[in-house]
């Protein structure tokens, strides 16, 4: 213990009392064993300047090259080193002291120090650890008395105090438990074990770590083939996609062809079979005027046409009811019953179909005024209906309305919404009324 106490002094010393220089020259009086000024052939007093000289001397009597002798090389170092330390004043003041005083005894830490600079790396290892060792072994011993102090003053203070038994009796049942210092807990025995288990744990850490490389390198071989796999498949992809689209404009190409070629044979048939059914009808209609009328009829569309009289419109429209549209050679049928040509029929049809048109356009405002007067009589009867609008009717919104009925058809969604939108001025139930009118009025014209 004390040996430790002044290597722990001497370390202190050297780091804080004793400089590295002070240190060198202790050691190199101990290495020469021998006075420096005796050593050199000078006196105590001498000057630099002759401590120099000697050397220069001295140097080319014991320098290697030129001395060759067993210890030459020896004692040119020592010279070398002791010209150093008189060269400078204080080294030599402090080597004069030595002389008087003589080198640190060895209670002193400069004494401890210098042996310890001259201990090698192991001695050095051993000394620290066994100081180290020591020191645990106090602190353990510190540590389990003071734990014991510790409880043991809770111990009083809780015994004190009243219903606090089972309290007192884990605080002893802690006391008593607490475990003597180990020297298996001591630092070298805890160095052994984790050197041991450091070197157990490195053929596993390797291991460890050839696992996470082989993983590591599986991972990447197996993103790299799936990234070959995807690019893969999206080529493929690609291919069969423009094949596909390839395909199919061949076969939109060839049934275009097909649709075209069979549309212009159906336009020819057409064509031909219009062309034929005309060819017959006039034929059949020549036959016939020739059988009934003979030559009167061609002498009758020689002289013109006849004027038309209000009983000829009256059978017209006779006729027109007995023969409605998609009958049977249905003009030539009121020709023949009215003793006219086809041209004729046709032409007056259209004229009496535009005048009731206009007519229709211009009976907007008796219908409507109708309907008031009858809504009218009917609400002061009963008192419960109100009082409907007056329904006029322009030519501009009659032709609106007609436009919208063509534009919007039956299976239009929010029909009359959208009628009712186009014809400005007028409400969705005022346009149903006047297509309801103008419906009743084609049909009675129909009837008669």
């Amino acid at each position: 213990m004390r040996n430790a106490f002044f290597i722990l002094l001497g370390i202190v010393y050297g780091q804080f009392g004793a400089s590295q220089e002070e240190l060198d020259l202790f050691d190199l009086v101990e290495d020469v064993n021998a006075n420096f000024y005796d050593f050199l052939g000078v006196e105590q007093t001498a000057t630099t300047k002759e401590i120099k000289s000697k050397y220069r001397k001295l140097s080319l009597t014991w320098h290697p090259d030129k001395n060759s002798t067993e210890g030459a090389t020896e004692n040119f170092r020592k010279l070398a080193q002791i010209v150093e330390v008189l060269k400078n004043e204080e080294l030599r003041e402090r080597y004069n002291r030595v002389l008087v005083e003589g080198l640190p005894n060895w209670k002193s830490a400069a004494f401890y120090m210098r042996k310890m600079r001259k201990m090698s790396m192991l001695e050095i290892s051993i000394l620290l650890t066994s100081i180290a060792t020591i020191i645990h072994y106090c602190t353990m011993w510190g540590s389990y008395w003071e734990k014991k102090m510790i409880l043991a003053d809770q111990i009083d203070a809780v015994s004190k105090r009243k219903k606090q038994k089972d309290a007192v009796k884990h605080l002893e049942q802690a006391h008593s438990s607490i475990p003597y210092p180990s020297l298996g807990n001591l630092l070298p025995f805890l160095m052994l074990r984790g050197t041991v288990a450091f070197f157990k744990a490195i053929p596993e850490a390797i291991k460890t770590a050839r696992d996470l490389k082989a993983q590591e390198a599986a991972r990447v071989l197996a993103e790299k083939e799936a990234l070959e796999n995807e690019k893969k498949e999206i080529a493929e992809e690609k291919v069969r996609r423009e094949k596909a689209k390839k395909e199919r404009l061949e076969k939109e190409k060839k049934r275009k062809a097909v649709e075209m070629e069979r549309r212009a044979q159906q336009l020819k048939e057409i064509q031909e079979l219009q062309a034929r059914r005309k060819e017959e009808e006039e034929d059949d209609y020549d036959e016939l005027e020739e059988d009934l009328y003979g030559d009167s009829t061609k002498k009758r569309k020689s002289d013109g046409p006849r004027p038309w009289t209000e009983e000829d419109m009256v059978t017209l429209t006779r006729l027109l009811a007995k023969f409605p549209g998609g009958t049977s050679n249905r003009w030539d049928r009121i020709a023949d019953e009215m003793d006219r040509t086809v041209p004729e029929i046709t032409k007056k049809t259209k004229e009496a179909q535009k005048k009731m048109h206009q007519y229709t356009s211009g009976a907007s405002m008796y219908s409507s005024s109708t309907v008031v007067t009858q809504r009218k009589g009917k609400s002061e009867e009963t008192n419960k209906e109100e009082k409907p609008e007056v329904n006029e009717w322009s030519q501009t919104q009659q032709k609106l309305l007609e436009v919208a009925l063509k534009k919007f058809g039956k299976d239009e969604e929010n029909r009359w919404d959208k009628i009712a939108e186009t014809v400005e001025g007028k409400t969705k139930r005022q346009c149903m009324l006047r297509y309801k009118f103008i419906a009743q009025q084609v049909k009675t014209q129909k009837v008669q």
